[in-house]
């Protein structure tokens, strides 16, 4: 009789919880008032009372309370470090949700912006970049850029090989090999970067990468020493630059420092120590 009653009365109580759907649209509706706490703290709570139980449902319920609370988080209150947590887990339970999807472009960003973080950047990146989706190109550079941020400049060169042989049309080629370029171009390989530069000249001729490309040529061609070369590839670049102002600044030097070594030149040793 006892146990009638026990298990009568632990029945009603249950009765009386409210449903999982019901919590949901509870925290739904906090979420559409803008009631950003209240509807973290509203999700919160239904993780808390999931805690254990098993089912297509439970899951579901996760990955939407997940995912709000680290959406609310980040773009809501600017908790950074509550959002990446809440993007982790469910990344952890549900890496192939489609939520996760965007828990991990999001997080990838908190982990590059805010964090410093490059590694998790580029671990998120990586696996958006083959997801396969429209789109993912543009990850596979964030990569590529990542490396040579971190000034890993040979990985990164590595990633944009890889970029162009998967994604060979597009800007998105074009940019990688200018990165490649300009890599040998922060390493002082001044040669290497010139022989890239001229790479993506090739491949896009008449085009304005094309045009930014001899620009850096000549800048590479300066820097190793050549100024009649840079002021040759200036000049050239000139006609199609979409910064023709900053071109012609770089004419300019590149004719002073031109002058200059021929007026040594036609002095001689006495006309150089003369200064």
């Amino acid at each position: 009789m006892r146990f009638a009653a026990f298990f009568a009365l632990g029945f009603s109580l249950l009765a009386c919880q409210p449903s999982l759907e019901s919590r949901l649209e509870e925290a739904r509706e906090l979420v559409f008032r803008q009631r950003s706490e209240e509807a973290i703290a509203a999700y919160r709570s239904l993780l808390y009372a999931l805690e254990g139980v098993e089912g297509e449902s439970a899951q579901k319920a996760r990955i939407e309370a997940l995912s709000r609370i680290g959406d609310l988080s980040y773009l809501e209150k600017r908790d950074v470090k509550g959002a990446a947590e809440a993007y982790r887990a469910l990344i952890r339970i549900a890496p192939s949700a489609e939520e996760a999807y965007w828990a991990r472009e999001k997080l990838a960003e908190i982990a590059h912006r805010h964090f410093k973080d490059l590694p998790e950047a580029i671990a998120q990146w990586q696996v958006l970049a083959t997801s396969g989706r429209e789109g993912a190109e543009q990850f596979a550079y964030r990569v590529a850029k990542a490396y040579f941020e971190s000034r890993d400049y040979e990985q990164s060169r590595k990633e944009c090989e890889s970029i162009v042989q998967a994604f060979p049309e597009g800007k998105v080629a074009q940019d990688a090999l200018f990165l490649l370029a300009t890599s040998y171009q922060f390493e002082g390989k001044y040669e290497d970067a010139i022989a890239a530069f001229e790479r993506v000249e090739a491949r896009w001729p008449g085009s304005e990468i094309a045009a930014r490309a001899r620009f850096q040529k000549g800048r590479a061609r300066m820097s190793s020493g050549d100024p009649d070369g840079a002021l040759a590839d200036y000049l050239d670049a000139l006609k199609t630059h979409p910064d023709p102002e900053r071109v012609q600044a770089e004419i300019a030097r590149a004719r002073r420092y031109v002058a200059e070594l021929e007026r040594i030149r036609r002095g001689g040793p006495r006309a150089a120590f003369q200064g």
